[in-house]
């Protein structure tokens, strides 16, 4: 899933939007079978998701409810598992979806001080801000405590090796979006999920540029022979390494 930088949620009762989401350029889609979409049309949207459903994507089901895993456990590579307190959660879906890889999302302050195994367990993890918010009771999702749980989930995802989704942006303005891509940048997540089509362009900042792999490729090829100095910096093993990895 390293490749995939974009996310866009996708709700399943919404027929236009299903029917063009494939051609909105996002790295992967998730069909939402949960918060978006009203509970009286929840069957309706999974009926759909079976239709549009590949092995390329990802089902977002509810929390708790069986139906909606048996439902998607063969339509879909992944299942985008929201509400997630602890590694038991995954390990229980994994049971009901063999094969099926698992994107846990961590929204509560509980599951902030269990990322560590949350991320163990899972194959990718992202984080839910509005909900983290509401269960702390926080009113500014620009909070200390919000940064200190971006840490904590970006930090389990890295020991994990798996990747790191930022929530998405609830405004539609462009400077916002960046402003949170950069913020998700800054604390280590690859990736971030979005809400609307208008918010997938940002994303592609989560990939480095060209003129950065250039210069990777110049400096991973030093390794082993010590520290040098490039362009007023000072380089040794450590950046020839990172080098490697963004080359």
């Amino acid at each position: 899933m390293s490749p995939a930088r974009s996310i866009l949620s996708v709700p399943g009762h919404q027929a236009a939007m299903v029917e063009k989401a494939r051609t909105r350029g996002a790295d992967r889609i998730a069909w939402d079978l949960e918060d978006s979409v009203p509970l009286d049309r929840k069957g309706e949207a999974r009926e759909r998701i079976a239709a549009y459903a590949t092995k390329a994507d990802m089902v977002r089901v509810n929390a708790g409810d069986l139906a909606d895993a048996l439902a998607v456990r063969d339509l879909a590579g992944w299942i985008n598992l929201p509400k997630v307190e602890s590694a038991e959660a995954i390990l229980a879906l994994r049971s009901l979806a063999p094969g099926v890889k698992v994107l846990a999302v961590i929204e509560s302050p509980r599951a902030v001080l269990e990322a560590a195994s949350i991320c163990r367990a899972a194959d990718a993890v992202a984080f839910g801000r509005a909900d983290f918010c509401s269960a702390a009771g926080i009113l500014r999702q620009d909070a200390a405590l919000v940064a200190h749980a971006m840490g904590q989930i970006a930090l389990g995802a890295l020991a994990a090796g798996i990747p790191a989704y930022d929530s998405p942006c609830e405004t539609l303005d462009g400077g916002d979006m960046l402003g949170e891509v950069g913020r998700a940048l800054a604390y280590g997540f690859t990736g971030k999920i979005c809400i609307h089509p208008g918010q997938l362009a940002a994303c592609r900042r989560f990939e480095p540029s060209p003129a950065h792999r250039v210069e990777a490729r110049e400096i991973a090829a030093w390794r082993g022979s010590g520290a040098r100095r490039y362009h007023g910096r000072l380089l040794a093993e450590p950046h020839y390494r990172l080098a490697e990895r963004i080359a």
